[in-house]
């Protein structure tokens, strides 16, 4: 999950991945790998974020029905104006960022 973090050390909102939820809805983001965020912490903390764009070139998963799993794959171009991406695995298919949360990891 997208997310925006108010960060204090930056003095702003920056974005955030949600990696982990534990059963009693804490959380933990990628900034801050290893600190659980309880659900106080996270209403004072946190609001709903943008997707963050892939970046040419970093390695990913796909999921694929024809594989039957995930399967490695690379970012190989991004359109900027709408982050949609071309995996090397799809030539020629632009992937839009709906698509990219359902398949790509």
């Amino acid at each position: 999950q997208h997310v925006q973090y108010n960060s204090v050390t930056q003095g702003a909102w920056v974005d955030a991945e949600v990696i982990f939820v534990r059963e009693d809805g804490a959380i933990m983001i990628d900034l801050k790998d290893g600190h659980w965020f309880s659900l106080e912490e996270q209403r004072a903390k946190f609001r709903k974020g943008r997707r963050k764009a892939w970046a040419e070139g970093t390695e990913l998963q796909y999921f694929s029905i024809t594989q039957g799993g995930w399967t490695d794959c690379k970012v190989v171009e991004v359109r900027e104006e709408d982050q949609a991406v071309q995996i090397n695995i799809k030539q020629d298919y632009w992937m839009k960022a709906s698509e990219q949360d359902e398949k790509l990891r």
